[in-house]
């Protein structure tokens, strides 16, 4: 009941990788319950006992400045070549979409694990749940200029983990672990049905490229914007961990560990909300209203598959005295598995007006509301490091604190603010305090600040000029700006150890 009930809780922190799974307890070479996810192998090693239970009230922001994308003079007639300024029929002679875009959340991420070795020498069996990787919040200007990347996301990926481990003469641990991963995605954005339209007038007039009348200025104004909603879309799959643990000498201890990562294909409701191009903008509104697209709402079934990184965990630890615990610590993680969201829209034929009654144009308009799309991502396989250090300095306190350093697995080009991953750096400080010899009750602060980075190369891009389209994966409004933001993670938690010796490491 404690698990299904902190299930609930699992956070969508602005960040789609999370280092501190069991929070300040939480290593590669940990031997106490957090090695449910980190390394199983390391249950055994712990000995006893032990549970620990975490809520970690996250605070984030994370910001975008985006630039004005150069889309060029509106005043310029692409077809013809030439400049041929609109405004005397009503359009507008400029536009500006740039601004800053704030994405901030206040959400509690948890931890529960309990192992013990059941009184068997060299035997550690455990189960629990953690949250590796989530993102998401809330934008504060839903309609501003990131509304076409980002107005509200809700990304969680928490598992249900089971493992068991042995270990062979007190020098080397085996273990493996049955990750149960209960996916969701949520997300609100904008897509511009601008371009759609341009070719499709073009298509009815039986032209290779759009009137001169379209030009790519206009692609972002909020006539054209259509709102997809995909509320809590699901999947759940079932992936595994295992790992070695290698004790030479009583001082140091060596953890090697692999998380098989995994494909998810999420399905759940969807819901279109179509506006209506501009008055002015007769060809435009001509095609929406033909394909009874203007200002209607589609409810439908959405489809989001990408796949999560395998990764590979490794810490060294330490002791230079009884009290004192040192790690080097660090992952590989295999993000060029995520290349793409691929993205489907599965709306129904009954979902269109009783108006379009000529079956062709019923026809054209399923295929356009329902053209799957790809997201480009671009991950790529990076790492992180860093060195934790704990100290019993009474025996009733331990304190400690570490280090780390996460490179970013999104290259500059491709930043968004709904792909966005950023170099990081990450100071954390602990104390525990241990009223009873058997309990502690932990405090912990980790600070995650990301490095900004400005773009000014995106590599996404919409046009109606035909010549001039981007790669079907990168049609999506430019990313150019600068981007930032941090993390701040404040860790509460409680520890039993009963049956083991030593500090609650």
């Amino acid at each position: 009941m404690l698990l299904a009930a902190l299930l609930t809780l699992s956070a969508n922190a602005a960040g789609l990788d999370l280092l501190e799974v069991g929070g300040a307890w939480g290593t590669p070479g940990a031997t106490n319950p957090t090695a449910l996810w980190w390394n199983p192998a390391g249950l055994a090693v712990g000995g006893g006992t032990q549970f620990i239970i975490e809520g970690a009230p996250v605070l984030a922001n994370v910001y975008s400045d985006r630039a004005n994308p150069p889309y060029g003079d509106v005043n310029y007639d692409p077809a013809q070549e030439e400049l041929r300024p609109l405004d005397a029929l009503g359009y507008p002679t400029n536009y500006d979409y740039s601004g800053r875009g704030e994405v901030s959340l206040a959400q509690v991420v948890p931890f529960v694990g309990v192992s013990s070795d059941f009184t068997i020498e060299g035997l550690g069996i455990g189960a629990g749940i953690a949250v590796p990787t989530a993102t998401g919040g809330e934008i504060d200007d839903p309609t501003g200029a990131n509304a076409y990347h980002l107005r509200s996301g809700d990304i969680r990926a928490p598992q249900i983990i089971v493992a068991a481990s042995y270990r062979i003469k007190e020098l080397v641990s085996l273990g493996g672990s049955v990750n149960v991963i209960d996916s969701s995605w949520g997300s609100v954005v904008d897509t511009s049905a601008y371009p759609d339209l341009a070719f499709a007038v073009a298509d009815t007039l039986g032209s290779d490229r759009p009137p001169g009348s379209f030009r790519d200025g206009y692609i972002e104004n909020s006539g054209y914007a259509t709102t997809a909603d995909f509320d809590a879309l699901k999947d759940r799959k079932v992936s595994f961990g295992a790992g070695i643990y290698v004790t030479p000498i009583e001082e140091l201890g060596i953890s090697v560990a692999f998380n098989k990562g995994v494909r998810l294909d999420h399905e759940g409701p969807l819901t279109l909300d179509f506006n209506c191009p501009p008055e002015y903008d007769l060809l435009s509104r001509f095609a929406a209203e033909d394909r009874g697209i203007c200002d209607v709402t589609m409810k439908g079934r959405g489809e989001v598959g990408y796949s999560l990184p395998s990764r590979v965990n490794l810490g060294v630890v330490y002791f230079p005295t009884e009290m004192v615990r040192l790690e080097a610590m660090g992952s590989w993680v295999g993000w060029s598995a995520f290349s793409d969201y691929e993205i489907k829209t599965i709306i129904a034929d009954d979902q269109l007006s009783d108006d379009l009654t000529d079956p062709d144009i019923r026809a054209e308009t399923l295929e356009l509301v329902n053209k799957p799309r790809v997201w480009a991502r671009d991950h790529r396989n990076t790492f992180w490091a860093g060195v934790d250090a704990k100290a019993q300095v009474h025996e009733m306190v331990m304190v400690g604190g570490r280090v780390f350093y996460d490179r970013a697995s999104v290259p500059n080009e491709s930043l968004l603010i709904n792909n966005l991953s950023l170099d990081t750096i990450g100071l954390s400080a602990m104390a525990m305090v241990s009223p009873f010899e058997q309990l502690g009750i932990g405090l912990s602060y980790t600070r995650n600040q990301f490095i900004s980075q400005t773009v000014d190369n995106s590599n996404f891009g919409l046009t109606v000029v035909p010549e001039n389209l981007r790669e079907f994966r990168y049609q999506f409004p430019s990313g150019n700006g600068t981007y930032g933001g941090a993390i701040n993670r404040f860790g509460i938690s409680l520890r039993g150890q009963f049956g083991a010796e030593g500090p609650k490491w």
